[in-house]
């Protein structure tokens, strides 16, 4: 009894019951669970394997009968070269010809390997009236079944093909006989014209379905269907007559056939000879033995969950103990607690070895990338991403020393004329090759942002500072100068005691090369000076701005010049610097940009690739006569040139020129792909269309698109599928109801009435 009450007292036995409980719950639920899931997933597959093996079946007979069918067709159409039977056509009936008549049989009845597939043949000779068949040789007039001969005859296609194939399944087959021929079954039709495109001659070989199906036996016996059809969706062939009358009349009604029909998967391919169309279909009614040995499994996998489960409790008391006292040994001090459900052997095994593989990792980390940490470092502080704790831990683990001052230095390469990649490529490529002498008095190391040189002087006292970034200074601007061939400009933060002001160094730099109206490179570095309080600063001259957009307005590039240049000179002479005069010229930019989007242009195709870098490049440019430069040829000239060229055209040379793109992109263009390939903007485009056909741009694309289906049925030979496909429809379903909703019929009846009046006229 105490016995008893000690263990229930004992939280290592609370324990326990935890344990069993959450093996009831992490066990027995998951694999009930489990077990469903494996049921589905055993459907899902078997569905895969009926569809997989459908179409390895599909795939492997269609290379039978593809084979078949093109070895009849190159074995027929390489006889009519051959002397055995090119004799036939000058000939009148060769009764006295026994030899030569008898080769021209055997070549006739396909060879050793392909007459198992040839079930008769007939050759008419229509110029000089006579038949030759497997029964003999005879006059066409003495054929006994003339009259279903003569319609034979004349239902032939008026084309110039030399070998067609042709479904005849639905005539009956003549009495036995002579001088009897067979017009019925599947035919593979030869035939030759004279100059003037009359026939000849004519080859009629009668496959033998039966040879054709014995092929397919293997897959029958797999339980799968065979069915060939022709371009009209009649059958040619099938082992099941049933499914074949299903795909037949779906055809017929217009539907397509999609991956089942009734109990069939459904695999469709065309066969690439005679535009025939082989179905594959497999009764998934007939295979449902998959169900059994899914409850198999189940209750399999429920029976083993419960003698798991009895066999954890059984054992949980006496394993569990060493396991637990010793995760109670290193928890808290080393690992933390273990998360519910995890492995502690695998809460161990991964917390010892991530430990010391952290541990090496970072000591090899540093070791190798402590350029680019440092580097990073200084960016950081450069946009104030550290805190103080974060930036005493970095500077502790790259085992840097603060210092007592810094001083940040900003070196400007002057390359605000060139493009984002090449200002990164040249002062990474600066930055690289600056000399130890010069790295090593920087505090962490050198950084190229955007065109500039980032550098931090530092020293125990003012005069080691100054000293440092006095040599700092020439060293690097004489590197630059030798080896690069540019003498940069230079900005100086002040001093300043702290690293964590090294943003507000960074800005007090760039404030320095922006207060000086027109820096001279070489000439030392411009040192900040902070702003007095009784300094005002001076208003935005909007009636000067007026001025210069009604220039451009004029595209009058001579006043635009010189008002862009008095704007530029008032903003020294009132003392406009730093952040002030960049805002000032950035607002010019937006008012000269305005000019053009005004007009209707797009901003965008305007000057290609710049607007989205002019207000940076503003932010780079600290000299007045570059930045009068750049304002005139950059923003002023581009945007006065085309507005020029704009006033020139016309809105109707506008709406032409968008129905002439429609129609060379086939109606497959979106109006904002069309503005940018006109140049101008959707808005005005969707404005002009409104104002001059009363339309919207999709009402447009659909207006032509339907002529342009028009004319190619009534003056192409191309087939529904294939104008569809031409006007970039994604099936042709879509284009036959898009077409039948806008003209009222679909394509096909559409074609076949304007066809048959024309006949009709012609007639009359």
């Amino acid at each position: 009894m105490n016995k008893v009450k000690r263990r229930a007292a004992n939280p290592r036995g609370r324990y326990e019951q935890m344990l069993f409980n959450r093996l009831v719950l992490l066990v027995a639920v998951p694999l009930c669970a489990m077990s469903i899931l494996l049921g589905a997933s055993y459907f899902s597959q078997e569905n895969a394997r009926q569809r997989a093996g459908l179409q390895s079946v599909r795939t492997s007979a269609q290379d039978a009968l593809h084979n078949v069918l093109n070895n009849l067709r190159e074995y027929y159409l390489g006889i009519t070269q051959d002397d055995d039977f090119t004799w036939l056509l000058p000939s009148q009936p060769p009764y006295a010809r026994t030899p030569d008549v008898s080769a021209a049989q055997t070549v006739l009845r396909g060879g050793s390997y392909l007459s198992a597939y040839v079930n008769g043949y007939t050759y008419f000779n229509l110029q000089h009236g006579w038949v030759l068949s497997s029964n003999g040789v005879f006059r066409m007039s003495e054929v006994r079944n003339y009259e279903q001969m003569q319609t034979f005859l004349h239902e032939q296609p008026d084309v110039s093909s030399t070998l067609y194939w042709l479904n005849n399944t639905a005539q009956a087959a003549p009495g036995l006989g002579s001088r009897q021929v067979d017009l019925s079954g599947f035919l593979l039709v030869v035939r030759t014209n004279n100059f003037s495109g009359d026939m000849q001659q004519l080859l009629v070989v009668q496959l033998d379905s039966d040879a054709l199906l014995r092929d397919t036996s293997e897959w029958r016996a797999m339980g799968y269907e065979v069915a060939l059809l022709d371009s009209d969706g009649l059958p040619i062939l099938a082992t099941n007559a049933d499914l074949a009358a299903q795909l037949s009349d779906r055809l017929a009604a217009g539907h397509t056939i999609d991956s089942r029909v009734g109990a069939y998967l459904i695999e469709h391919t065309e066969l690439g000879v005679g535009r025939l169309s082989l179905y594959i279909g497999y009764n998934t009614q007939l295979d449902y033995s998959f169900v059994l040995t899914l409850l198999a499994v189940f209750l399999l996998v429920a029976a083993a969950s419960v003698v798991v489960l009895a066999l954890c409790r059984w054992n949980s008391a006496f394993l569990y103990r060493p396991i637990r006292q010793l995760i109670d040994q290193v928890d808290e001090s080393v690992f933390g607690t273990p998360a519910d459900g995890e492995d502690e052997f695998a809460y161990l095994t991964h917390g010892v070895t991530r430990v010391a593989e952290d541990q090496r990792l970072l000591r090899d980390i540093v070791k190798r990338q402590r350029s680019q940490l440092l580097q990073r470092l200084l960016q950081g502080l450069l946009h104030n991403e550290l805190t103080m704790r974060g930036l005493q831990s970095s500077l502790a683990a790259l085992e840097v020393e603060p210092a007592g001052y810094y001083q940040l230095l900003l070196l400007d390469l002057g390359l605000s004329d060139k493009n984002a990649p090449e200002r990164d490529a040249l002062t990474q490529t600066v930055v690289q090759h600056l000399p130890p002498p010069v790295t090593r008095r920087c505090f962490l190391c050198p950084l190229a942002v955007d065109g500039t040189v980032v550098m931090v002087a530092y020293g125990a006292t003012r005069e080691a500072l100054r000293a440092d970034f006095q040599a700092l200074y020439l060293g690097a601007t004489q590197m630059i100068r030798t080896n690069v061939g540019v003498n940069c400009t230079a900005g100086a933060s002040q001093v300043y005691e702290a690293p964590e002001r090294t943003a507000t160094a960074w800005h007090e730099a760039l404030e320095a090369l922006r207060s000086s109206a027109s820096p001279t490179p070489g000439s030392g570095p411009q040192f900040y000076t902070p702003p007095e309080s009784s300094q005002v600063s001076a208003g935005y001259n909007d009636l000067l701005e007026n001025e210069v957009m009604a220039a451009a307005t004029a595209c009058n590039r001579k006043e635009c010049a010189r008002l862009i240049s008095l704007f530029i000179d008032r903003l020294g002479e009132q003392g406009v610097r730093g952040y002030e005069r960049q805002f000032y010229v950035q607002r010019l930019v937006s008012a000269l940009l305005t000019v053009a989007e005004t007009a209707g242009l797009s901003v965008n195709k305007l000057l290609a690739d710049r607007p989205n870098s002019l207000f940076d490049a503003v932010g780079r440019i600290y000299r007045t006569e570059e930045m009068k430069t750049f304002l005139i040829e950059q923003v002023a000239d581009p945007v006065m040139e085309m507005l020029s060229d704009f006033r020139q055209n016309s809105s109707s040379e506008l709406v032409k020129n968008v129905i002439a793109l429609i129609q060379k992109t086939g109606g497959d263009l979106t109006l904002n792909e069309c503005a940018e390939q006109l140049n101008y903007s959707p808005s005005y485009i969707w404005k002009v269309l409104k104002a001059e056909r009363d339309t919207n741009f999709t009402d447009l694309v659909s207006q032509q698109k339907i002529e342009m289906a028009k004319e190619l049925l009534l003056t192409s030979d191309k087939t529904v599928a294939q104008v569809a496909e031409e006007l970039h429809y994604a099936n042709v379903q879509n284009f036959i109801r898009f077409f039948s909703r806008e003209v009222g019929m679909t394509p096909g009846r559409f074609k076949k009435e304007h066809q048959s009046g024309a006949a009709k006229k012609k007639a009359r």
